[in-house]
């Protein structure tokens, strides 16, 4: 990923640094698992208070919840940017775009969404909040299998538990269309 995002891209000289490295793993790879381990978390947590598996359910009804509508949005539009970016051999642009999803998942949905998915607004709401939570896991990981194949594989193994997994960049067509909320 330091690669991906480094000058060697764009044609420029290469300046390997070692706190490249340390960066992309303390900025991607590190928030990414610590979301992981937090859904993994609060689905056993979610088993455990209402004594039900979490299955997740690519056709539930779309959530009310403001911050549920804007994460699966963003979702859109990485996997929208990725896609058009592929498609032109720009790989360099993704990167921006992939840290800020990254960022806003563990930073603001995962913490202003704490009390609904510890379940302390019901369990219909509690699995909205997790169903929306390991769908922009799997859009993450989905989309990062392009840059980082063994550790988006890894993840998708985990994933698969409750899910098939398709390797296919994810389409845009099982989300719901916000496309007023975020561009």
């Amino acid at each position: 990923m330091f690669l991906v995002n480094s000058p060697i891209v764009r044609g420029d000289n290469l300046r390997f640094r070692e706190e490249g490295v340390r960066e992309v793993i303390s900025r991607v790879l590190l928030p990414w698992l610590n979301s992981f381990r937090f859904f993994l978390g609060h689905v056993a947590l979610f088993k455990k208070t209402h004594n039900v598996d979490f299955q997740y359910n690519p056709h539930a009804a779309v959530s009310n919840n403001v911050m549920d509508r804007w994460i699966l949005a963003r979702c859109q539009s990485l996997i929208k940017l990725v896609q058009e970016e592929m498609a032109a051999y720009r790989l360099y642009t993704i990167i921006p775009r992939l840290l800020a999803l990254i960022d806003e998942l563990t930073n603001w949905y995962i913490r202003f969404n704490r009390k609904r998915l510890k379940g302390e607004d019901g369990k219909e709401d509690t699995f909205a909040a997790l169903n929306t939570l390991f769908e922009t896991l799997f859009t993450l990981c989905k989309t990062m299998v392009i840059i980082l194949n063994i550790s988006s594989l890894n993840c998708q193994m985990l994933i698969a538990i409750f899910v098939v997994i398709i390797y296919t960049l994810p389409d845009r067509e099982h989300l719901p269309v916000f496309a007023t909320l975020y561009s």
